[in-house]
């Protein structure tokens, strides 16, 4: 005769209905992704020109092209409210070395996924009056060379690559 014992594993619930996800994780840019895994796997290899090699040459790649991308960003819809806010301390804090909030903070405060409805954006530059203001050169190699050369530059540069490319938390529809 067997008992009413239930066998509990990892999907028991006790009886109750399972509740579902709301939100996926993606990957943007895998090459980032991977970065900032062995980043943040093993850090002692942060301090080799091998590692940071790697990954200025990819913020060479996702910043580069015929005109400064966080100056377009003046113009992206997709960048709203903290998103917008968090470019703006990046510009900051590459021009001065300090950020308002703390790099680690920022992944709580900004999204993925865009504010329903349409975004009024027109006439916005607060981006590019932020680099005419800390004198900041809009050419892409000499900003990331003066990303780098503040304190924990480097560090602050792979934080950003992730929060911009590389993980994605989307909500399900």
């Amino acid at each position: 005769m067997g008992t009413n014992a239930v066998k509990m594993n990892a999907d028991y619930s006790g009886g109750q209905a399972q509740q579902r996800s709301r939100y996926i994780t993606s990957v943007r840019d895998e090459r980032i992704r991977d970065l900032f895994l062995e980043y943040t796997t093993f850090p002692t290899r942060a301090v080799y020109w091998d590692f940071q090699k790697r990954v200025i040459c990819e913020a060479l790649r996702l910043f580069g092209g015929n005109y400064n991308w966080f100056i377009m960003q003046d113009n992206n819809a997709q960048r709203t409210a903290w998103n917008y806010k968090f470019l703006l301390d990046t510009i900051r804090f590459i021009a001065t070395g300090r950020r308002e909030l703390s790099i680690h903070s920022w992944p709580m405060l900004i999204s993925d996924e865009p504010i329903a409805g349409q975004q009024l954006i027109g006439g916005r530059a607060e981006i590019q009056s932020l680099f005419k203001a800390l004198a900041l050169s809009t050419s892409t190699e000499a900003m990331i060379q003066k990303w780098c050369m503040q304190p924990k530059g480097f560090d602050d540069l792979m934080f950003t690559l992730h929060l911009l490319f590389g993980k994605a938390t989307v909500k399900i529809k």
